[in-house]
């Protein structure tokens, strides 16, 4: 059990969705922070945790949303993101208006623009929040990127700051979700790069750790090669972004390109790539794991 809960804060509604770890972290840092916490999900059981450690229970969205002064969502669908709403239009707009919608899920630019128009007709402000993998001297971390108006960002920026220091706004409603989606790019076709470079080393008999070890001190050098380097010469794939969340990451991002009429070809193939990591049964791998497809396509078996 956590401390009483501070009464000068922000009350603060959590509702959890399938959209994010993220929302699962911040729950517990606020809870420890002092701020008072309510809580809802299609079934309680999900944030028994939380209830336990002294969040309030919101037996519907609407409540949830009329309690607090700031909502977190993670929302991982457009389906979820109308069910929420759904729930919002019994009540009073003007009984809204104080609220602050901070998303933390998995929704697309678009989506997500589409979610805060919707919300504006309430007078809410919706700020978007995504997560991008960071070094932190030497060991990996996470960065947090929002979008949305600098009222709205500096509302939710000591919330934010619970869960990492790094926080940035980075623009209107959907860019925290842009950056997001430029960072998996250059993140996926970096692990690609890794992967064929430490492949054709050893096809060539050369020891691949050394190669990585010569690489590093060149314009080569990446966090990706240190890191994701270092777990395919181990073949240690258990820890890091799973392949199948990368997979679905990158799917986002070809998927909005192709909207766009946008042709991604590097970012289609290692999205095609890691989607066969998950079709073998993977997809609960480390993303480094990638470098078993191009041994497969070699016809190695390692």
């Amino acid at each position: 059990m956590t401390g009483p809960a501070d009464a000068t804060l922000p009350r603060i509604g959590l509702a959890a969705g399938g959209g994010s770890g993220l929302a699962g972290r911040i729950g517990p840092a606020l809870l420890g922070a002092g701020y008072p916490l309510s809580v809802h999900a299609s079934a309680r059981a999900d944030v028994a945790g939380l209830l336990a450690a002294g969040a309030a229970w919101s037996a519907a969205p609407a409540a949830l949303a009329q309690g607090c002064d700031l909502l977190l969502t993670a929302l991982a669908s457009p389906a979820e993101a109308d069910a929420l709403l759904a729930g919002f239009d019994g009540l009073a707009r003007a009984s809204l208006q104080h609220l602050l919608v901070v998303d933390l899920g998995a929704l697309a630019p678009r989506e997500v623009q589409a979610v805060a128009a919707r919300l504006s007709a309430f007078g809410i402000d919706l700020l978007d929040v995504a997560q991008v993998d960071r070094a932190v001297g030497g060991s990996a971390g996470i960065g947090l990127r929002a979008g949305g108006s600098v009222d709205a960002f500096e509302r939710a920026r000591p919330l934010l700051s619970l869960v990492d220091a790094d926080v940035r706004h980075v623009g209107a409603v959907g860019a925290g979700r842009v950056v997001a989606g430029c960072h998996r790019i250059v993140e996926a076709l970096t692990l690609e790069a890794v992967a064929e470079a430490l492949t054709l080393a050893r096809r060539l008999g050369a020891d691949a750790a050394r190669v990585r070890a010569a690489l590093a001190g060149g314009f080569a050098a990446s966090h990706v090669l240190d890191v994701h380097g270092s777990r395919m010469l181990s073949r240690d794939f258990s820890l890091g972004l799973m392949a199948g969340t990368h997979a679905d990451a990158l799917g986002v991002v070809v998927d909005e390109a192709h909207a766009l009429g946008l042709d991604l070809p590097g970012s289609a193939l290692v999205a095609q790539q890691l989607n066969a990591l998950v079709g073998a049964g993977e997809g609960a791998l480390d993303s480094s794991a990638l470098v078993k497809v191009l041994e497969r396509m070699a016809g190695e078996t390692r």
